[in-house]
């Protein structure tokens, strides 16, 4: 399993690169018929981080679970486009 420290200095490594060309780069679908896939961001983010994809309800890091969200300018301060809630895993 990948820790938190090795996911992170894998994701550095593509800091500043188009996200939607990654995607594509490794046939994740961001559009299909005019629609945006909403996962398309977290599910490259994982395969750029070293992590599987999958849906178990379980980190999918060494004591850890990756997840993403939009962000957009308000009045020039970055805000979480929409909430979300994060559960808690119990073994």
């Amino acid at each position: 399993m990948i820790t938190r420290v090795i996911a992170i200095r894998n994701l550095e490594k593509f800091t500043g690169q188009d996200l939607s060309l990654l995607a594509k780069q490794y046939g994740i679908t961001t559009y299909k018929d005019g629609k945006q896939n909403k996962g398309w961001k977290g599910l490259t983010l994982e395969l750029l981080a070293g992590l599987s994809n999958d849906n178990k309800q379980a980190p999918n890091g060494l004591g850890f679970e990756l997840k993403s969200t939009a962000f957009y300018q308000v009045k020039g301060v970055w805000a979480p486009k929409e909430t979300f809630a994060i559960t808690m895993i119990n073994p």
